[in-house]
């Protein structure tokens, strides 16, 4: 028995079919025979697609967890559309950045990964029970990540030539 990329490779499957590709559950389909399943514009914030833009994908409907959605990945010089989902917390419908109006926007703006973490942080930590907490347990987290950061940011400085840094351009003009 033949997979289905053999039978693609072969010619036995219809032409139409042959536009299509199957990748890891994800569908590659090849030039503009997306544009008209497309919705409103996206952005990836989280997840494998994590900082791609796309578009909603309006053939086919949500689930309870997912959103299907069309984005655009990058491969070298090319940039390929696929046909794949997400969950619903990891895009946001509204392309336009904003500038940032802080350094710790601009960070965040600017580096996705960070970004993906600092949101899976704050996700876990709503998982914990809130039924005591207070104002004051509010300030009590802000204290302890401040106090945290403080410390890697020393752990950083000390590393000296060998750190790894990243750059982060912000400032008002």
């Amino acid at each position: 028995r033949r997979s289905l990329g053999e039978e693609l490779v072969r010619g036995v499957l219809p032409p139409l079919l042959c536009s299509l590709f199957l990748f890891n559950s994800t569908f590659i389909m090849a030039g503009s025979s997306l544009d008209s399943k497309k919705g409103s514009r996206v952005k990836i914030i989280g997840g494998s697609h994590n900082a791609c833009s796309g578009w909603i994908d309006k053939s086919r409907f949500p689930s309870n967890d997912y959103t299907p959605v069309i984005v655009v990945k990058k491969k070298g010089n090319r940039e390929q559309e696929l046909q794949t989902k997400v969950k619903h917390e990891n895009y946001a419908r509204n392309t336009k950045i904003k500038p940032a109006v802080n350094y710790g926007q601009a960070v965040l703006q600017q580096h996705a990964d960070i970004n993906e973490l600092l949101n899976t942080l704050v996700r876990k930590m709503a998982q914990c029970e809130l039924s005591g907490a207070t104002d004051k347990s509010n300030k009590n987290f802000s204290s302890i990540f401040i106090n945290r950061l403080c410390k890697a940011r020393q752990r950083q400085e000390v590393k000296g030539s060998k750190a790894l840094w990243r750059s982060v351009k912000f400032g008002r003009s």
